[in-house]
């Protein structure tokens, strides 16, 4: 059994006495919180932030519970229609506040005091914590932005300080000739040929001295036209002994990482247009990560569709015999099995996959760097059957344990371990 308490709870006024013969709402609402746990973690790409938003959206719906007018059990889509809906706005209202705050932080860099970074010292390769805002706003680009300040860094440290400290100033404070010839103390000649020269080192010292740094981002230089496996920075979260290595097909357009120890693979096929563009390998890795936590458990916990045409399609549950062969590769465990009745096609997922693309297991990924997946023994969660999927960290005792009902699938409680 898993360490006790898993139970979710949330605190709402009492429901309003005119309700004699229906549910009361605060009843109605308080068995919806963790499906909206999960549907605001989707919105926003935070955990943290998920549980706090879903408690306000809960109170909002109390304060408006007016408007729901049919409270009985069997209307439960139209309620969570109703509660998605206010979640999107309380959601939305949150990443703008957040991304209003973000727009005003300036990545320390190590020309603001001419020292580079100390030998020892690991930097963050990627960042997971990252929000999807609305609009114009996209978290895979914003990623990108953030994990190639880390390799920026990196070049301005080969820098002489004169030239580091010009660029800075220029392209990542944004400051005007003026204001930097006033704070360096130097002509406008001067200034002109340290930002020429300081742009000619960087371009050398990241086609020479960190030419596999660049490529190990999965950034190819112009004129680059073939696609080889390339070796990422990222270890895989299911054994944690290797790396994970970027197979790319550009003729379909169809993306593969696959790690080199268990061959645990995950990919897709960029089907949607809507994707934006990314070069780096991280970066395309959470775009996939983020596609397929969307899809899964919209299909697990609303309406089941098919892959590959789009239609609507059934979803099963199967122990790990039922399953074909080519999805036991990391041991013995259930999965799901989705069969479309328009196409005729099934398509299989497994509980390590599943869980893994869960917000609170991509955290957790990128805050132990190097972890692995264990399976648990079938347990009970409040006296229902579940499969429990362990990941823990490579380098301490941390790890997160998620509860997945037997039937449906669905979350029933996540606990992370310290």
């Amino acid at each position: 059994m898993l360490p006790q308490p898993f139970e979710e709870t949330v605190a709402l006024p009492p429901a309003k006495p005119d309700a004699q013969t229906e549910p009361a709402v605060d009843i109605l609402l308080t068995a919806e919180r963790p499906w909206l746990v999960r549907k605001c973690a989707v919105l926003t790409r935070n955990a943290d932030a998920a549980e706090d938003l879903a408690q306000e959206t809960l109170l909002e719906a109390w304060r408006h519970q007016q408007k729901l007018h049919d409270r009985s059990s069997e209307q439960r889509e139209e309620r969570r229609r109703w509660l998605a809906a206010i979640a999107h706005n309380v959601c939305l209202r949150w990443l703008r506040e957040d991304n209003h705050e973000r727009a005003h932080r300036i990545l320390p860099l190590p020309g603001d005091n001419g020292a580079a970074p100390s030998d020892g010292q690991e930097q963050d390769e990627w960042n997971l914590e990252l929000l999807a805002a609305p609009d114009h706003y996209s978290v895979e680009l914003e990623f990108e932005r953030t994990e190639l300040s880390s390799l920026l860094n990196e070049a301005l440290a080969h820098l002489s300080e004169p030239l580091r400290i010009a660029l800075v100033a220029r392209y990542i404070h944004g400051d005007n000739h003026d204001e930097i010839t006033r704070q360096l103390q130097v002509n406008e000649a001067t200034l002109v040929q340290r930002i020429y020269r300081g742009k000619q080192a960087l371009r050398t010292v990241l086609t020479t001295q960190l030419s596999d740094e660049l490529a190990a981002y999965g950034i190819y230089q112009p004129g680059e036209t073939t696609i080889e496996p390339l070796v990422t920075r990222m270890w895989c979260p299911w054994c944690g002994t290797d790396h994970i290595v970027l197979h790319e097909n550009g003729a379909s357009d169809s993306l593969l990482f696959k790690c080199r120890a268990c061959n645990a693979p995950v990919g897709g096929k960029k089907t949607d247009s809507n994707w934006p563009k990314v070069s780096s390998a991280a970066a395309r890795y959470v775009q996939l990560a983020n596609w397929l936590h969307n899809y899964y458990w919209h299909t697990i916990d609303q309406e089941p569709t098919c892959i590959f045409c789009g239609a609507s399609a059934t979803l099963t549950t199967h122990e790990a015999p039922e399953l074909p062969a080519r999805h036991r590769g990391l041991g013995d465990q259930p999965g799901i099995a989705i069969t479309c009745g328009q196409c005729q096609r099934t398509h299989y997922n497994t509980l390590s996959h599943l869980t893994f693309d869960l917000p609170q297991v991509q955290r957790f990924w990128q805050t132990h760097k190097r972890i692995h997946w264990q399976p648990g023994q079938p347990t009970e969660h409040a006296g229902i059957p579940a499969w429990v999927s362990t990941f823990h960290s490579k380098s301490g005792h941390e790890q997160i344990d998620i509860l997945i009902e037997r039937q449906t699938f669905r979350v029933l409680a996540i606990n992370e371990q310290p």
